[in-house]
């Protein structure tokens, strides 16, 4: 009688190796979570900063000062033309307006971008600074302009 060879793996021993694979995987998901909503916040933080310095560079180039709102109750960025004292502004382009998560919390001011590429505050007082916090319950970042040429960093806030 012949011997006969297995040259490869049965279909339980497959069936329970994926199984514990997936158990594996399951069970490290939430440590990861933390990482992903960084990482989002983070991402947010280079969309906004970006805006930012399309809009130095805009009201540069048009000569013309643009504005940077913050809309709390859409939890919105809106770049505009329309000073403060206009009730109804118009965002310049829909692809202006940074739509925010829900989880993620702002602190701001309305900032104006001057055509000498100078960033400033609307309505500053002497106290107030350009920036903007991001949050989420995981970690904060902060979104500074700063200098006469309106230089504009991001930096993680560690509490």
């Amino acid at each position: 009688m012949k011997k006969r060879c297995s040259l490869g793996f049965t279909f339980v021993e497959l069936f329970l190796v994926l199984i514990l694979i997936a158990v594996i995987i399951l069970l490290s998901l939430p440590r990861f979570r933390p990482t992903f909503q960084s990482l989002e916040l983070l991402n947010l933080s280079k969309k906004l900063s970006s805006l930012m310095r399309y809009a130095q560079s805009r009201a540069i180039a048009e000569g013309k000062p643009l504005y940077l709102f913050y809309r709390k109750e859409k939890n919105t960025f809106m770049l505009t033309e329309d000073p403060p004292e206009e009730k109804e502004r118009k965002v310049l382009e829909q692809r202006f307006l940074l739509s925010l998560p829900e989880n993620v919390k702002v602190e701001t001011k309305d900032f104006i971008f001057y055509p000498e590429g100078r960033i400033d505050i609307v309505k500053t007082k002497e106290e107030d600074k350009a920036e903007i916090v991001l949050s989420n319950e995981i970690t904060r970042f902060k979104i500074t302009a700063q200098g006469a040429m309106g230089k504009i960093e991001i930096e993680e806030i560690y509490d």
